[in-house]
């Protein structure tokens, strides 16, 4: 698990030198892509299209494509320098420097319960310098993990922090051990889960997944509020919470009413239920296959009647015979 852990003044020089080489090298493939960008948009397609190599429609797209390109490479430069500016700031002593330490030993849930928490905590803070720290963190722990996906090991992670930024992950630590934005962030992957499977399930009607679809897209927005809240203010309103998840399902089963369903479309409402601890709308015996166990039990019985009769039958047949 992640940590905030004293490092020595020879730690900090060290990662520090390598994020400013790591940065520079970065700086400078992307001012070149600055460059070439701006000159296609200045001159490169005009040319282009005049050699007649593009029509005018695809002049059009490329230059669409190369603007964006453009203000997505300023907003990496602009972030960069930012990182840049952090770097020469750690250069300066610290008594008792301290650091975000991402142990060799983090698993993949682990990484993913921290990098989700880390992107909301970035879209939700006001403050620029802990929004550039979150970035530095979440560039950080990402590359951990596609680590740990490919090669199935990384190494220990280090990253220094300024004073001012100590407070930042020790509030992230805590909402890490938090177990209700945990359960939440847990509930949204289930809702995640859900979603991906009932779009290929084979059983369901276009009508059936676009509401499942729509019923998960809105409950996971409830609980992306929950989250939020409980980030910003520590609280989550659980009753306003639910009320809202109940009357997401509430519209989603007048919506059904309208069409017909499957023993499927009733399994993923019942699933979307469980994982909310809310009793489940349909009972099993809908199920076909509970069904079709009834009926086999009722022809089972019948079967058994039929023989129980013959036996008798015979039986008297027999007594008869004797007596005769």
């Amino acid at each position: 698990m992640s940590s905030l852990e004293t490092l020595s003044a020879e730690e900090v020089s060290k990662a520090v030198q390598a994020a400013i080489k790591g940065l520079n090298q970065i700086k400078e493939v992307n001012d070149v892509v600055i460059v070439n960008t701006l000159y296609e948009i200045d001159e490169g397609l005009d040319v282009t299209l005049e050699e007649g190599r593009i029509t005018r429609k695809q002049y059009n797209e490329m230059l669409e494509q190369n603007k964006a390109e453009l203000a997505f490479r300023y907003e990496g430069k602009k972030d960069i320098e930012q990182q840049l500016k952090r770097m020469e700031a750690l250069k300066a002593p610290q008594d008792e420097p301290k650091g975000f330490i991402i142990p060799e030993t983090t698993t993949r849930e682990e990484f993913k319960k921290l990098i989700a928490l880390m992107e909301t905590k970035k879209s939700l803070t006001e403050s620029s310098e802990e929004k550039l720290l979150l970035s530095v963190l979440l560039q950080t722990a990402a590359a951990c993990k596609n680590s740990l996906d490919e090669k199935k090991t990384f190494e220990k992670k280090s990253i220094p922090l300024l004073k001012s930024e100590e407070q930042y992950v020790t509030s992230l630590l805590s909402q890490m051990e938090n177990s209700e934005i945990h359960d939440n962030y847990q509930k949204k992957g289930k809702l995640e889960k859900i979603t991906k499977e009932c779009m290929v399930d084979p059983t369901l009607s276009s009508d059936e997944r676009r509401i499942l679809q729509s019923l998960c897209d809105n409950i996971s927005r409830e609980v992306q509020g929950a989250i939020n809240a409980l980030i910003t203010s520590g609280e989550a309103g659980d009753d306003k919470y639910l009320d809202k998840v109940e009357e997401h399902l509430r519209h989603s089963l007048e919506e059904s009413e309208e069409i017909a369903i499957t023993f499927g479309f009733k399994g993923f409402i019942n699933e979307i239920c469980t994982t909310f601890k809310l009793d489940p709308i349909f009972t099993i015996s809908n199920s076909p296959i509970i069904e079709k166990m009834k009926d086999i039990k009722s022809n089972l019985f019948s079967i058994k009647e039929e023989a129980t009769e013959f036996t008798e039958d015979d039986e008297k047949a027999s007594l008869l015979g004797k007596g005769t």
